[in-house]
């Protein structure tokens, strides 16, 4: 169930990705620019911000993903550390 909610997680920004990939040309292409322009625009765009945008997000990540296989490693050694107990007479 943990590897289920971890992995929720990491495919919300590849989806994000994904629609505005879709989203945004078709936009700008509604404001008047052509196909290939729209593309360019959106790529020039995304190149230089998502390195910016995305750098705090990196550390976040990093951090959670420490942080969440700490505090599953812990919750299950608690688990198992309870089987014990009960099983005791």
């Amino acid at each position: 169930m943990t590897a289920i909610s971890i992995l929720a997680t990491r495919l919300i920004v590849p989806t994000s990705d994904f629609l505005d990939a879709i989203l945004i040309p078709n936009r700008l292409q509604a404001a008047g620019m052509s196909a290939s322009d729209a593309i360019s625009v959106y790529g020039i765009i995304t190149g230089m911000a998502t390195t910016i945008v995305y750098m705090p997000s990196f550390v976040t990540f990093a951090l959670i993903y420490t942080l969440s296989t700490k505090f599953t490693t812990d919750w299950q050694a608690a688990k198992i550390d309870l089987r014990r107990v009960q099983e005791r007479p």
